[in-house]
């Protein structure tokens, strides 16, 4: 695509229009690549940790920041995992204990996309248990009332 130097035309894919963007006199598109096949370097709004955009860290271990369709899947493939745990003969027997399954398997599934991933060694696993258990109590406790 031809410009002038120091102004870029960048495709939209997603709307598809034309925006222009300010550069340094090479053509960027929307993926941030340069016609030379470089990226520009990455903008930090975080001081004082140089890279990191809002990182959080829980007992040593960084977490994500997923994006929708991560979560969506998680989320279906708990429900999946759920529904073969329901009709199964080991399956709950009351409404209670079915919903409490449920928040357990949806909270295994989410803490993987997440970052928090057993196969990675004990503080991970100690934290997914200890999540669970958080989860499983705030379901029992808002339960407990209905």
């Amino acid at each position: 695509m031809l410009c002038r130097p120091g102004i870029a035309i960048a495709v939209d894919w997603h709307h598809a229009t034309m925006r222009k963007l300010v550069t340094a006199g090479s053509v960027c598109f929307a993926g941030g690549v340069t016609m030379m096949g470089h990226k520009p370097p990455r903008v930090s709004s975080n001081h004082f940790y140089p890279g990191k955009l809002n990182q959080v860290t829980l007992v040593g271990i960084e977490l994500k920041r997923p994006s929708f369709w991560p979560l969506t899947q998680a989320v279906a493939i708990a429900t999946g995992l759920w529904l073969l745990l329901t009709v199964s003969p080991l399956g709950a027997k009351d409404a209670v204990t079915a919903g409490g399954n449920f928040a357990a398997i949806c909270f295994g599934c989410v803490s993987n996309v997440i970052g928090i991933e057993v196969k990675r060694g004990g503080r991970h696993l100690a934290l997914n248990i200890a999540g669970c258990a958080m989860v499983l109590a705030a379901y029992h406790a808002v339960a407990a009332f209905f």
